[in-house]
């Protein structure tokens, strides 16, 4: 008798998971095909979406880090351009 049971786990994932997902079927329907009859499709679009988040929530620290350091910066040098006038 044919397993029944499904053996995937829920979707969870969003805006990247769905890209792979659209990429897989546009330009590696193969990949897209084993994916889906080994029942690791959803799997797969949910590591792809909790990686690319991941990386994108660093990418969104550093960038604010960054800011944060010049919003200081040039702060500091406006302080200085004060004392120096006196």
């Amino acid at each position: 008798y044919p397993n029944l049971v499904s053996t995937d786990e829920e979707p969870h994932y969003g805006k990247y998971g769905i890209m792979r997902k659209t990429y897989l079927k546009e330009h590696r329907p193969a990949m897209y095909s084993l994916y889906m009859l080994e029942g690791r499709l959803t799997e797969h679009l949910n590591a792809v979406d909790d990686e690319a988040q991941e990386r994108m929530d660093i990418s969104f620290i550093i960038l604010f880090n960054s800011f944060v350091y010049i919003q200081w910066y040039l702060l500091l040098m406006k302080f200085r351009k004060l004392l120096l006038k006196q």
